[in-house]
């Protein structure tokens, strides 16, 4: 899945600052306010904190400084500064439709009971982990692998710590069939996660470096001492379940690996199933009795993207691994529950300062059916119909400036040429909402305080209903929105979905950032316009590529045409490697070579859209395009997005596609000399001419 999280580097740095108290001895150079001179060729690398030129530079030699450098200055002393994720207004709106008891709205009576249990800290202190302890003990008082599978698919045990469940086309032209991946104990996140899972720690404080990556870090230490573990034990005993977890989770195919591996890697990694053959992986851990105990029997086929995980987890089933086990599947259960019990309880060892009404909204926010009621209420009663009308609008005009580019692109051949054409056609829209409709929580009634419910209680329960609405899902025509349903849809994000070719805009990504009151038809196609063109963009890059229309493993590619993609993508990869951007820091072209080519050719795209407006502002086009990606991060946590991340640097993702658009050398008078030219026959592009 491929993601335009803007607000994923901002949690990666604030993991960063709960759990790590470390320098990077990577970085060669002396923090900020110790250098000489400024850092970053061919532009100064602005996004980080205490290296900002004198005054604001010429839109001709740097757009992005040029728009953002009042902004900037402003916000050097912060550790981490991005208005497009700070400035969402989906929370404090949706909290006070809650509070205002005259609101009505589908399903808001059981949101209100929920909200009122995770809000009653009082009660949540006298329950203290009673129900969850019931769990542990009985997970560790098993004496042989057989009894800890007794535990597990007992039907009053309503977890399942070591399989997450899903529901995922087949293909556009099949049905909904169950998938299948590695549930992880360290993240909440089963798609983001596994990437953090690339490769076994040798050290505890290599661990701690790794956990920045993973979103529920925080609570891990103080998960391990509620089950039992001394805390001078936890860090090893960290090290020992996150190397286990390494064991199997690792051998999960992640966009990562499939991005920078050989191409037809992402053809290869969607495997598809038999339920018998799915089952005959597994002789020791009981995958056939655990699929029918969560209903995913009834599948007649399953994705598990590769063998080898599933078979690799097989294989940890023994005797001799008992103790692992249990406390792995121990901590498991804990960190699955920390979101719907006391918070004091965790923060007498994490220390994690309390919000108010922060710990209900993240309760709520996590469970299923109410992230998906939070993120309708706010779509039908803030951002309203209108809204809604001109994204779809903007995006099917993106759409047929893709037909358009793909027709004027010389290089591919007409076979070529009809299946990427196919692929915009049947590119399916889940803009502010899944396209098929809210699954159906009607049915669902939770218990109140009053008749003994319990917001723990009330949590299982709606993780039971949902997984029985999925399960009604499985076997029917396929369904292009089950990867949006399955988001967090309070999340400032939007993706293109490979598994079903479809584009999703997460309402919260319309933030006061990107869309207010008398906002001109420019800066909506400069803004959200190049992000949604961005999306589309991943459907024809170096994975996405590699998928037909119908989301089959069948790469658009054909004939010569390969060779010709391919050589683009390098010279994309070259360019972007030349730059430097921290002193001993290249920017790895590489890693970011999907991304750079989803920003070349949305940009394509939505510029294309906006100059054929009769009232065309290029200017604020991109003005606005800069002022999306205004960011600021303290200079010792920096090499973090470049290691990590495989967008390009903001300053990067505005200079470098800008610099490549004859337009932009039109509206602003960019000339030879300009450190924003770029002679037409080096101008990158891959889609288009």
């Amino acid at each position: 899945m491929m993601k335009h999280n803007t607000n994923r580097w901002l949690a990666v740095l604030l993991a960063f600052a709960l759990t790590l108290n470390i320098a990077f001895a990577a970085a060669e150079a002396q923090p900020a306010e110790e250098q000489e001179e400024l850092y970053g060729s061919p532009w100064v690398t602005s996004i980080v904190s205490g290296n900002l030129p004198a005054e604001a530079p010429s839109p001709r030699d740097d757009l992005y400084l040029s728009v953002n450098y009042d902004g900037l200055a402003a916000h050097q002393a912060k550790m981490a500064y991005m208005p497009l994720s700070s400035s969402a207004q989906l929370q404090p709106a949706v909290i006070d439709m809650i509070h205002d008891e005259s609101f009505s709205a589908p399903g808001m009576d059981q949101l209100r009971i929920f909200w009122q249990l995770a809000s009653d800290d009082t009660a949540l202190k006298a329950q203290g982990l009673g129900e969850v302890t019931e769990y542990i003990g009985r997970i560790q008082a098993a004496e042989s692998v057989s009894a800890l599978n007794e535990v597990l698919l007992s039907e009053d045990f309503p977890f399942s710590p070591y399989l997450f469940f899903s529901v995922s086309p087949e293909s556009l032209r099949s049905r909904n069939i169950a998938y299948i991946m590695p549930a992880l104990s360290m993240s909440d996140d089963p798609l983001l996660g596994i990437e953090a899972y690339d490769a076994p720690m040798a050290t505890a404080d290599a661990l701690s470096m790794k956990m920045a990556r993973l979103n529920l870090a925080a609570k891990a230490k103080p998960a391990l001492m509620l089950i039992g573990i001394p805390e001078e034990e936890t860090s090893g005993k960290m090290l020992d379940l996150f190397n286990t977890e390494v064991s199997y989770a690792s051998l999960y195919p992640n966009t990562s690996t499939i991005v920078n591996g050989e191409y037809g890697l992402a053809a290869k990694s969607a495997l598809i199933l038999s339920a018998e053959e799915t089952v005959r992986l597994c002789s020791s851990f009981p995958l056939a009795a655990t699929l029918k105990k969560f209903g995913k029997d009834v599948s007649p086929a399953y994705f598990i993207a590769t063998s080898d995980w599933l078979t690799a987890l097989d294989r940890l089933w023994t005797e001799e691994n008992l103790e692992t086990l249990k406390t792995l599947t121990a901590f498991k259960v804990m960190m699955e529950c920390a979101s719907y019990v006391s918070q004091e309880v965790f923060n007498r060892y994490a220390q994690l300062p309390l919000i108010a009404e922060g710990n209900a909204w993240n309760a709520c926010d996590r469970a299923p059916a109410f992230s998906a009621l939070l993120a309708q209420l706010y779509t039908e009663n803030i951002l309203g119909s209108s809204v809604k009308e001109k994204l779809t609008e903007v995006t099917h005009g993106l759409l047929e400036e893709y037909r358009k580019l793909f027709n004027e692109t010389e290089w591919i051949s007409g076979s070529t040429r009809a299946d990427a054409i196919e692929k915009i056609d049947n590119m399916q829209l889940n803009i502010l909402g899944p396209k098929d409709g809210y699954l159906d929580f009607s049915g669902l009634r939770l218990k109140t305080a009053e008749e003994g419910g319990t917001l723990l209680g009330n949590y299982l329960a709606l993780r039971a209903y949902r997984n029985e609405l999925e399960n009604r899902m499985i076997g029917q025509p396929a369904t292009a929105d089950l990867f949006w349903r399955a988001s967090s849809p309070s999340m400032v994000n939007c993706f293109y979905d490979p598994a079903s070719n479809s584009i999703n805009i997460l309402p919260n990504f319309i933030s006061p950032v990107l869309w207010w009151d008398g906002i001109t038809e420019m800066q909506i196609l400069g803004g959200i316009g190049t992000v949604i063109g961005h999306e589309l963009g991943h459907g024809f890059d170096f994975m996405g590529s590699q998928l037909n229309g119908y989301a089959e493993p069948v790469p658009i590619l054909h004939e010569n045409d390969l060779q010709d993609f391919l050589a683009r993508v390098d010279k994309i990869v070259d360019y972007y490697s030349a730059i430097t951007v921290l002193p001993g820091f290249p920017t790895n072209g590489a890693q970011m070579k999907a991304e750079n080519g989803a920003d070349l050719v949305g940009m394509r795209a939505a510029l294309s859209l906006a100059a054929s407006r009769d009232d065309k502002d290029l200017k604020a086009f991109f003005t606005m395009y800069a002022k999306m990606y205004e960011q600021v991060v303290n200079f010792l946590v920096a090499p973090m997005l470049l290691t990590m991340d495989t967008h390009a640097p903001n300053h990067l993702r505005v200079n470098v596609i800008s610099q490549m658009m004859p337009e932009y050398a039109e509206t602003f008078g960019v000339a030879e000399n300009d450190t924003m030219y770029v002679k037409p026959e080096d101008r990158l592009v891959i889609w288009g001419k």
